[in-house]
């Protein structure tokens, strides 16, 4: 990737004003549009990401949604009748397609309802649905194949169509990124996964029906407490909780493997051992789901007792999961009211890894942006020790990894990604025959080189954003690793002094880590570096017309894990979004508040995706809004004093996974921080930095 000498700076700014032609802002609808456009499915297995990158950006498409091998694309015709001659092989779709009955189906089963399957990937799809099949889909239940019984299934989200969204991603499709050197301590932790072991404990699983209403629910778990009790190092407890309607008692069983040196370090590998089918009444014996991810429960089990960790590793086979997750509910809750919670650096969860239906063993990495580093932890580790190809999503849905998700904690959930098709899906059939060891095996050991790369490793952290601040008379960095009083942690120059450019700060390279930037408004020119230290723009582009009074803004705004950037026109109140970092068009643009406000960024809900805002100084009013798309403020606040020369701030100062705002007085040098979208005090009040002249910051700088 070339560089930019900030020396050069100024020179570079001429030479890319020239030789760029950016047509701005070409809008993006937020909803799609019928009228005069066409639908295509292009065919997008392992082109590679700049190839990918182009088709995205190609002339004439209005929108796109990526899910796994295809993309649905929608346009103009004149444009997409001959993505062929681009080199894309594709195919129309035919018949009425309304833009207003389009719906993201997070779940299976979509032709019970009537609806049209448009393009498929993993567990995701876009469907069109009339709003009585909508409400047909969304009433799905887990047995009314034969009408058995009627429990709410949780694992069939209907949500609401979102364009230019990453469902499902390649990891071929990815920017290619330097391998990690070989390790022979993690590849002898991977050599003593016992394939056949794992597999007899699938079949001994599926000898009982382990519906959460059963007996055999029971029997086995005490067969469960009985095979960790059996290894050496783990202490072995069962939690209760209640499953309603009717009540009954259920249990999670957990195993803790203390670690050597660092017990409060804590990971969990978890999967549920409770099983259905269409007639529970008679056998269960889920040994796809979920008996393939509670045997590599144990199996994860016996592989890191035999090589005592330095980190502590809660392992957790859940009940409940069935009937709405309520076993991982149960335990991500205690962890919470045991204040415990901040001890937890990364959940793994396995919920159906042994089942594939072609030679392709192809596995789904699943989480959303909190777990990014998981994604790039677990998709490096079976690149180096397996043969899966991996898929990833930033959309969690419908098993154990969520409830940890929703309480702030990393999580991670790996599956079969051909689980859409798998035929004994909740069936009497789903029996032990239908596994494939390899595809099990491969998975495991993708999970154990991971998880031992990250135990080995520091830990990740939760993402907790920091200040700084940036002179711009000498174009100096002075960043600070903590939300207190005290000197710069890195300080370093970056750009051309007293140029008039506009600092920023974004995670563009998706490590987890937030880089600063900088901004010419004379040209419109973006200059963005992936490291905290001296050097040249590993980025520089041209978005939008210089000169013209335009703000740049920096958010996540599909919620893929990296930070791309935007503008706000004060003159009009509006938006031009963009989701790559390189020359273009707006992908999304609106208008949102007064004219004249300042824009402010933030993942306002903690949903792995940021989105607008405005502040209005004279009040000191925040209206806030949960999706980049015209419309109301979800939330509207006044914090601090109005009209007192105060800027507005924004981050995750508490790392709870939620962004929210905060205030800086250029005049004195302090910054006001508030750990609430809601009127109210500071959380966090300090002085930093000279006390004029300095523009604030802010980032999570070293990743913890």
């Amino acid at each position: 990737m070339s560089t930019l000498r900030p020396s050069r700076l100024v020179a570079l700014v001429s030479v890319l004003v020239v030789s760029l032609s950016i047509a701005f802002p070409s809008t993006a609808a937020t909803r799609p549009q019928s009228a005069k456009r066409v639908y295509v499915v292009v065919d997008i297995d392992r082109i590679g990401h700049e190839r990918l990158t182009a088709l995205k950006s190609l002339a004439g498409v209005d929108w796109w949604v990526e899910l796994d091998d295809q993309m649905l694309v929608s346009g103009q015709p004149a444009m997409l009748e001959n993505l062929d001659r681009a080199g894309f092989a594709s195919r129309m779709l035919s018949g009425d397609i309304d833009a207003e009955n389009l719906h993201l189906l997070y779940g299976r089963d979509a032709e019970l309802s009537g609806a049209r399957v448009l393009a498929q990937g993993g567990r995701f799809a876009v469907v069109h649905a009339t709003p009585a099949q909508k409400a047909r889909l969304e009433g799905i239940h887990d047995h009314d194949l034969d009408g058995e019984s009627d429990v709410p299934h949780g694992h069939n989200e209907v949500h609401p169509f979102r364009p230019n969204v990453s469902l499902v991603h390649q990891a071929a499709n990815s920017e290619a990124r330097q391998p990690a050197a070989w390790d022979v301590a993690i590849q002898a932790l991977v050599d003593a996964i016992d394939g056949n072991r794992w597999f007899a404990d699938i079949q001994t699983l599926g000898q009982w029906n382990r519906h959460s209403r059963q007996p055999g629910n029971l029997t086995a778990r005490d067969w469960l407490v009985a095979q960790f009790q059996a290894i050496p190092g783990l202490a072995v407890t069962t939690q209760s909780f209640n499953i309603p309607s009717p009540s009954t008692t259920s249990f999670n069983v957990i195993a803790t493997l203390t670690g050597t040196t660092r017990p409060d370090e804590w990971y969990i590998v978890g999967g549920h051992f409770d099983s259905t089918s269409q007639s529970t009444s008679t056998a269960a014996p889920g040994c796809e789901d979920n008996g393939s991810g509670t045997a590599g429960v144990l199996e994860m089990a016996r592989i890191f007792a035999a090589h005592p960790p330095e980190a502590t590793i809660i392992f957790v086979c859940y009940s409940g999961e069935e009937q709405g997750l309520y076993g991982g509910t149960a335990h991500a809750a205690s962890l919470v009211t045991s204040g415990d919670d901040d001890k937890v650096q990364a959940v793994l969860t396995m919920d159906m890894i042994g089942y594939t239906g072609d030679s392709d063993l192809d596995c789904l990495l699943e989480t959303n942006s909190s777990g990014q580093f998981m994604i790039d932890a677990y998709a490096a580790a079976a690149a180096q020790y397996t043969t899966l190809r991996i898929l990833t999503t930033l959309n969690p849905f419908g098993s154990d990894h969520v409830p940890y998700l929703n309480r702030g904690m990393p999580a991670l959930l790996t599956i079969e990604n051909d689980w859409d098709s798998y035929p004994n899906y909740h069936r009497t059939t789903d029996t032990a025959n239908n596994i494939t060891i390899d595809m099990g095996l491969q998975t495991l050991r993708m999970n154990v080189a991971a998880l031992a790369k990250m135990i080995a490793a520091p830990p990740a952290g939760t993402g907790s954003d920091t200040i700084g601040v940036y002179d711009p008379s000498t174009s100096n960095f002075f960043l600070r690793n903590t939300n207190a009083a005290g000197g710069a942690d890195v300080v370093f120059s970056f750009g051309a002094g007293g140029a008039g450019y506009v600092p920023l700060a974004g995670d563009w390279n998706g490590d987890g880590s937030d880089t600063i930037g900088l901004y010419d408004p004379v040209s419109g020119v973006f200059f963005l570096k992936n490291s905290v230290t001296p050097g040249g723009a590993d980025l520089a582009f041209n978005f939008g017309p210089g000169g013209l009074g335009w703000k740049p803004v920096v958010g996540d705004w599909d919620g893929n894990g990296t930070d791309t950037v935007g503008l706000y026109s004060p003159s009009t109140g509006t938006f031009f979004l963009r989701n790559t970092n390189a020359p273009g068009g707006a992908d999304v643009s609106f208008g949102y508040g007064p004219a004249g406000a300042t824009p402010v960024i933030g993942d306002w809900d903690g949903n792995g995706a940021d989105s607008i805002g405005v502040y209005i100084p004279a009040t000191s009013t925040f209206f806030l809004r949960n999706g980049n798309s015209p419309g109301g403020a979800d939330l509207v606040f006044s914090y601090g004093a109005g009209g007192a020369g105060f800027v507005p701030v924004v981050g995750d100062w508490n790392s709870d996974g939620a962004d929210t705002v905060g205030l800086y007085q250029p005049t004195g040098g302090s910054f006001f921080l508030r750990n609430a979208n809601s009127p109210g005090g500071a959380s966090v009040v300090f002085g930093y930095g000279p006390p004029s002249g300095m523009v604030s910051v802010r980032g999570d700088w070293n990743n913890l």
